[in-house]
């Protein structure tokens, strides 16, 4: 279920409902909610990923 986005944290996804995003994961067969955000927040800034800088290296 959801969209991998391993880019923004280990085993993370996400899935959209409603104008949010919830990021989530599955840790211990347990399903856990890390984060929701506005649909139009920048997500990599969010979760402390600085896009530019990978681009460069």
């Amino acid at each position: 279920m959801g969209r991998d986005r391993s880019e923004l944290g280990h085993g993370l996804r996400s899935v959209a409902h409603r104008g949010y995003i919830i990021y989530f994961r599955y840790a211990d067969n347990r399903f856990q909610i890390v984060n929701i955000l506005e649909g139009h927040r920048d997500a990599e800034k969010h979760f402390g990923i600085d896009v530019e800088s990978e681009d460069e290296g």
